[in-house]
C-alpha cells in the first residue's frame, strides 16, 4: 500500500540535516522517559523506605509512564492524524521537560510518581508524532534509513543518558532527574524547521487507501509487546542482580545496562543495508532469538562478564525490532490512518513496559535471577515458533 508522497523538505542540505537530527533528538526522549533514573532505584528506595512497599512503588516510578502513554496514545494518534504531527510533537516535548526534570525539587514518592505519569503522556504524543513525521517526510530507501538511524538515536540516548544518570546518581538520587531537561536545546527546531504535515481526511483519500490491515497490526503490536515485556526485565533488574553477584554501585549499573543500548545502536544504524537482505519478518524473528539468548545467559550468570556478554547478545536483538515493525506499519498504512497506526505501536511497546515487573512477578517471583532465566525462555519460545512456522510455510509452497 502507497504511504503518500514525501512532505515538502528544507531545501538546503544543512536544513534537511537539521529536521533528521531533530526528529531523531525527540525520539530518544521515549528512551530517557524511563531507564533515565534506573541506576538510581536503589538510592530511591533507600531515601523513601519508611514507606510502605517503598521496593515496590520506586520501581513503579520506572514504569508507571509505560501505563500513561498507553492511555494517551489513542488520543495522541487521533490529533496527530487530525491536526498534524507537527503541533502534537512540539507540545508534548515541552510538557517533557516540565514534567520530567520536575523530580529535582518534588518532596513526596506520591508526586514523583505523578510527574512521572504526565511524563508517560507527553511521551506518547512524541513517538507518534516523530514516527508519523518520518513517514509523511521519507519514502523508500531513504525511510529505511532514517528508521535504522531513529532505532539507533533511541538506543545510543539510552547509553549517553544513562551513563550520566549512574554517574549523577552516584552524588545524589535526585541529580538524574536533570537530565529531562536536555530537550530544551531541541525546542527551535522543533518549532521552526519541522515542516507541517497533514493528510487528507475527506471519503475519497479513504477509498484510495483501501482497506486498513489491521491483522498485519495486530502481529506488529504483539511482537512488539512481547519482545518488550522480555527486554524491559534490564532497566528493572540490572541494579538488583549486580548487588546480588558483588559488583554494586549505580555507575557499573548503568555501564552495564549500556552495554545492551550501545550494541542495539551499531546494529540499528546498519538497519538501511541489512533491510536489503533481510525481511521484516526475518529480522523479528532473529529478535526473539537474539534477545532469549542474551537474557537466559544473564540469568545463569556468575560474575559481570557473563552479565555483559548476555547484554551484548540482548542489544544486538532489540536493535533490529523498531526499524523492522516501523517499517512494516508506515509501509501499509495510508497517510490519513499514520497517526493512529503508530499510536498502536506506542502503546504495545509501553503497555509492555509498564506490565513487564507484573508479568514477571508473576512468572518468577521476587527471584532476581529467574527472572531472566523466564524472560529468556520466553522469547527463546516465540523465536523457535517463528521459525517453525516459516519452515511449514516454504514446506507447503514446495
Amino acid at each position: 500500500m502507497s504511504s503518500g508522497g514525501p512532505a515538502q523538505l528544507p531545501s538546503s542540505a544543512l536544513g534537511q540535516a537539521l529536521l533528521v537530527a531533530t526528529l531523531l533528538g525527540a525520539s530518544t526522549l521515549t528512551v530517557m522517559s524511563a531507564a533515565t533514573i534506573a541506576p538510581a532505584l536503589p538510592a530511591i528506595a533507600e531515601h523513601f523506605k519508611s514507606l510502605p512497599d517503598a521496593r515496590f512503588l520506586t520501581r513503579l516510578s520506572l514504569t508507571i509512564p509505560g501505563l500513561f502513554i498507553v492511555l494517551a496514545s489513542p488520543l495522541a494518534g487521533y490529533l496527530s492524524d487530525k491536526s498534524g504531527p507537527k503541533p502534537v510533537l512540539a507540545v508534548s516535548t515541552v510538557i517533557y521537560i516540565a514534567a520530567g526534570s520536575s523530580g529535582l525539587f518534588l518532596d513526596g514518592l506520591t508526586d514523583i510518581l505523578i510527574s512521572r505519569a504526565l511524563l508517560g503522556v507527553s511521551v506518547a504524543g512524541i513517538l507518534t508524532g516523530a514516527i508519523s513525521l518520518i513517514g509523511g517526510c521519507f519514502e523508500g530507501q531513504r525511510r529505511y534509513r532514517v528508521l535504522g538511524w531513529q532505532a539507533a538515536a533511541m538506543s545510543l540516548g539510552g547509553v549517553i543518558y544513562i551513563t550520566a544518570s549512574g554517574f549523577l546518581a552516584d552524588f545524589g538520587w535526585r541529580l538524574p532527574f536533570a537530565i529531562y531537561a536536555v530537550p530544551v536545546i531541541l525546542l527551535p527546531t522543533l518549532f521552526f524547521l519541522v515542516p507541517h504535515v497533514r493528510e487528507r481526511q475527506d471519503a475519497q483519500a479513504r477509498e484510495a487507501a483501501g482497506d486498513i490491515p489491521w491483522k498485519l497490526f495486530a502481529v506488529a503490536y504483539t511482537a512488539a509487546f512481547l519482545v518488550m515485556v522480555a527486554f524491559y526485565v534490564i532497566p528493572v533488574q540490572v541494579p538488583f542482580l549486580l548487588r546480588e553477584i558483588g559488583a554494586p554501585g549505580p555507575s557499573t549499573a548503568a555501564l552495564t545496562i549500556a552495554c545492551a543500548s550501545l550494541t542495539s545502536a551499531a546494529v540499528a544504524s546498519l538497519y538501511g543495508r541489512i533491510r536489503r537482505i533481510l525481511s521484516e519478518r526475518t529480522a523479528i524473528t532473529l529478535t526473539f532469538l537474539l534477545l532469549g539468548a542474551g537474557l537466559t545467559i544473564v540469568g545463569s550468570a556468575a560474575g559481570l562478564p557473563e552479565v555483559v556478554g548476555g547484554m551484548i547478545l540482548s542489544g544486538a536483538g532489540t536493535g533490529l525490532l523498531f526499524p523492522a515493525l516501523v517499517g512494516l506499519i508506515l509501509e501499509d498504512a495510508a497517510p490519513h490512518i499514520r497517526g493512529r497506526a503508530s499510536s498502536g505501536l506506542t502503546m504495545a511497546v509501553f503497555l509492555a513496559q509498564f506490565l513487564s515487573p507484573v508479568v514477571m512477578t508473576a512468572a518468577a517471583g521476587d527471584g532476581t535471577a529467574e527472572w531472566f532465566s523466564r524472560a529468556g525462555q520466553g522469547a527463546l519460545a516465540v523465536g523457535a515458533a517463528l521459525v517453525a512456522r516459516f519452515v511449514w510455510i516454504r514446506a507447503r509452497r514446495a
